[in-house]
Formats: C-alpha cells, sequence, structure tokens
C-alpha cells in the first residue's frame, strides 16, 4: 500500500498514460509498477481523486483484463 500512498501524494507531478487496448469500459485506466506488482488505477484531475481498480500480478496480469 505503499505505493498507492506515494501516488496520492505525487498524482499532480507524475505523467499518467492510459494503457491502450482495453475494453471500453475500462478507457483512461493508468498504471504504475511496484515491486512485482501493477497498480491499476484511474485518475480525475478536476476531483482531485485517484482511483484504484485492483493490484495486479506484473507478469500476465493484463490478460483478464482484456476479456
Amino acid at each position: 500500500m505503499r505505493k498507492c500512498d506515494w501516488l496520492a501524494l505525487n498524482a499532480e507531478a507524475i505523467s499518467h498514460e492510459a494503457l491502450q487496448g482495453l475494453p471500453v469500459d475500462l478507457e483512461g485506466l493508468c498504471s504504475l509498477h511496484s515491486g512485482d506488482r501493477r497498480v491499476l488505477y484511474w485518475v480525475y484531475h478536476n476531483r482531485r481523486l485517484i482511483q484504484i481498480a485492483r493490484i495486479i500480478p506484473r507478469k500476465g496480469g493484463y490478460r483478464e483484463l482484456r476479456r
């Protein structure tokens, strides 16, 4: 959870790039690497909000999202 806290504190200072090739309902989803995990999240700058979607294994975790 330390990386999630870091993300919340530094959201305005870092660049957020949306993942490509995901279903429409996951549009705008971003990823942050944290050791052997990835934190998947949406950032809403106008509301100053970060919404964590899930934390997945770094290896192969995206496969289930693309279904």
